[in-house]
């Protein structure tokens, strides 16, 4: 800090007043003029010379305080600007530099090295300020930043093994919202029906809608993302008779709940590719018989999912 304090002396003007002089301007939570000036003269080795001072400090940020210090000496006069991370560090500055020049020395305009037996040379000072140890409160911390929001619309296809009587595509279309690295999504289902039939040609056509929410958190966040996703399907299965003289119809209540792996990457802009496998429990599905009682399709009690979807994020 000695040599940027060094750096704040200047040159030529006649000096006014006898001993030191100093004005000492600044803000309410900084040391007083008194102060300041018994720091300097506790610091000063010699018997002492006519030093007039003007000192402004004034805060610019919390951790950023600006220093102009005026100085008048016999050997002139002097005007330097200084950077400091406190109003004591300010302090402590003009202390030394007052000090310095009270013992009689001088400063060119920023000395990095003295030629070897200059007396000019600046001496080792001991900081010590006995009475002043101001309270001065740290400045409130920053609020944290607001995670960003996202609203999404996405379409998606799924391969479905479980739910219906053999492996069935669906299409999906829905929108999600995002804050942060939580996800809340909303879709809807539609899947291709299907026709189960028994060794005699009779049997059923079945087809399924749903509606599912589910959400994700997302821990690893980037170009490509990843995390874990709860899930609840609501729904119908409808179920019709083929194969059989009085062909009846009848649907069920669909009712799962579901746990998968979410991958999210980015692909152009806001476009992004999605893939999602996921296990779902059904927890009320269907049961269709024909009249003589001879089951065709009874929902299982699992279901495994892959879903590849495109993703278009808002804004």
């Amino acid at each position: 800090m000695w040599w940027c304090a060094l750096g704040l002396l200047g040159w030529p003007s006649p000096l006014l007043a006898q001993g030191l002089n100093l004005r000492w301007e600044a803000p309410e939570e900084c040391p007083r003029e008194g102060l300041v000036r018994a720091a300097a003269e506790a610091l000063q080795t010699g018997p002492g010379r006519p030093v007039e001072a003007q000192v402004q400090v004034e805060r610019q940020a919390p951790r950023r305080w600006h220093l102009r210090l005026r100085t008048v000496t016999a050997e002139g006069e002097g005007q330097r600007t200084l950077w400091v991370r406190s109003c004591r560090e300010a302090a402590e500055a003009t202390a030394v530099v007052l000090a310095f020049l009270l013992d009689g020395g001088v400063v060119s305009e920023a000395p990095r090295r003295a030629p070897p037996g200059d007396a000019r040379v600046l001496p080792v000072y001991r900081l010590a300020f006995p009475t002043w140890d101001p309270e001065v409160p740290e400045p409130p911390p920053r609020p944290a930043r607001a995670p960003p929001r996202w609203w999404w619309l996405f379409a998606r296809t799924a391969l479905d093994v479980g739910s219906l009587p053999g492996p069935s595509v669906g299409l999906g279309l829905g929108g999600a919202w995002e804050r942060g690295r939580f996800r809340v999504e909303l879709q809807g289902w539609w899947w291709a029906p299907q026709t189960q039939r028994l060794r005699d040609g009779a049997g059923g056509a079945f087809q399924r809608g749903t509606g599912q929410l589910r959400g994700c958190w997302l821990p690893l966040l980037g170009a490509l993302q990843a995390g874990t996703c709860v899930g609840l399907e609501l729904g119908w299965l409808h179920g019709r008779g083929v194969g059989v003289g009085r062909p009846e119809e009848g649907t069920a209540f669909w009712g799962a709940a579901s746990l998968g792996l979410l991958f999210r990457a980015r692909l152009l802009g806001r476009w992004h590719l999605l893939g999602l496998l996921e296990e779902a429990w059904v927890f009320h599905g269907g049961d269709f018989q024909l009249r003589d009682a001879e089951p065709v399709f009874a929902s299982g009690r699992g279901a495994l999912r892959v879903v590849l979807g495109l993703e278009l994020r808002f804004p």
